[in-house]
């Protein structure tokens, strides 16, 4: 037989999308227990610093557009809401939500988990989803939430409610190569 005749020639040809070798690859985001490759406290309080600072910046840059307009269109009672308190949390609390909400559902990381070399998945070990998403978004707000990763498990509580995970990449990377080139 020749090559082409024991191919089916009518048959949908394959991406690396749907083959094997895909599914393969995402379900070797768990390690040999079945657990995902975890980041560690130090990683994850430097992702925190990090998409503070972030937010931080993006906040002021929403903050001074909406007091450009303000100046524009000659708003003053506009002017003096944006730079009271109050004016300050309603600026800021969308650009909170909708940083972490739009990066995470996109791209599975933000731009801190991104330097940092980490990425949020699920229980399985692939893309959360974007209700978990959410879910993790406004857990982010439980008073101390932000220290409750700290523990023996370095899982906060957006990350248990939400059932995902913080998976270090570069970490699993590392532990990839090595498996794959111990002798079998």
């Amino acid at each position: 037989m020749s090559p082409t005749e024991d191919k089916n020639l009518y048959q949908t040809p394959q991406s690396a999308l749907g083959s094997s070798k895909s599914a393969e690859k995402q379900l070797s985001l768990l390690d040999r227990d079945g657990k995902p490759y975890t980041a560690g406290a130090g990683v994850r309080v430097l992702t925190l610093l990090l998409d503070y600072v972030i937010y931080l910046g993006l906040s002021m840059i929403g903050g001074m557009i909406l007091a450009i307009i303000a100046m524009l269109i000659g708003s003053e009672k506009m002017l003096e809401f944006i730079s009271s308190e109050g004016g300050g949390y309603v600026i800021a609390f969308p650009i909170y939500i909708g940083y972490y909400i739009i990066m995470e559902a996109a791209f599975g990381r933000t731009i801190g988990k991104l330097a940092c070399g980490t990425r949020v998945v699920n229980q399985h070990g692939r893309k959360a989803s974007v209700g978990q998403i959410f879910g993790r978004t406004f857990c982010r707000f439980i008073p101390f939430e932000a220290f409750s990763f700290l523990g023996s498990e370095t899982r906060g509580w957006h990350d248990s409610i939400a059932k995902t995970y913080v998976i270090n990449v570069r970490e699993q990377s590392k532990m990839k190569i090595a498996s794959d080139s111990s002798p079998r």
